[in-house]
Parts: structure tokens; sequence; C-alpha cells
């Protein structure tokens, strides 16, 4: 796949990305995960180094992963922690969060000013879809149980 159209389905996947967050998460941690895998197909790195060096705000997010570990020794009961919990093993618990730090570095180095709005947009829009599904759900016009069986949205309740 040439560079421009892997370019173009970034920022596509970035305003999607953008659009389930708020909604699924699921689709949140898939399409995270493509813009990665497609980030590196892109074959930029170095030029995303260079960047990374210059804004070093930008090395922030890869201490995620660190700030997980250094908790994760400190907590009383290693087995219970939220990277071990649910039958997950500490190493899978951390790779399923690796790619948000990325998405930071992403975002400066690969997406054009030109979609930014896009992306607010998209996210927003969003936000409205799971604010109206709320009110819904809390004026019991729609039941739970019907916007659960298609994944959509969190419960906070």
């Amino acid at each position: 796949m040439p560079s421009n159209k892997i370019s173009q389905s970034i920022h596509f996947m970035m305003v999607a990305l953008a659009f389930a967050l708020p909604l699924s998460i699921a689709a949140t941690n898939l399409i995270g995960v493509i813009i990665v895998i497609l980030w590196f197909l892109q074959g930029d790195i170095k030029k995303s180094i260079e960047i990374i060096k210059k804004h070093s705000l930008l090395l922030l997010p890869l201490l995620l992963p660190l700030i997980f570990l250094i908790s994760w020794t400190w907590s009383d009961s290693a087995t219970n922690s939220f990277l071990t919990k649910e039958g997950r093993i500490f190493l899978k618990g951390i790779l399923s969060f690796a790619w948000i730090p990325l998405i930071a570095i992403i975002l400066v180095t690969s997406i054009e000013k030109r979609y930014i709005s896009y992306i607010i947009r998209a996210f927003l829009v969003a936000i409205f879809i799971s604010e109206i599904a709320s009110y819904l759900i809390y004026f019991e016009l729609i039941e739970w149980q019907t916007i659960k069986e298609y994944g959509l949205f969190y419960r906070n309740t």
C-alpha cells in the first residue's frame, strides 16, 4: 500500500477512533491497534523520532507502561491488580493498553491539521449520541438491555 493511501487510512481511522471512544470499548481497541499497525507500515519512523526528540513532551505518554509496572509493584495484592484481574496475566494487561501512548505520538507526527476538526467533530457527535441514549435510558423510554445487546455504550451505573 503506498504511503499516501496509508496516510489517508490513518486519517480516516483517527476519525473513527474519535467516534468510537465514547461508544464502544471493543471498537476503540480494534481501531487503535489498526492505527498503530498502519503507522508502522507508513515507514516514516525516523522522521517521527526526530519530531519526538524536538517535542520532548511526547515522551510522557511512553511512561504509561512504566507507571503501570511501578503501581503493580506497590500493590498490596499483585494478583488482584488492575492489570491482572479477570484472569489476565501481567504482560497481557500491559499490552492491552500499549497502543494508547502511541496514539498521541501518531496524532502529532502523522495527522494533518485539516483533519483535526473532523476528529473533534466525530468525537462530539459520538458524545451527543451517547448522551441522548443515556437520557432515553434514564427516562425509561428504552431499556438498557436493548442497547446492551448491540454492544454499544458504556455502563457507568
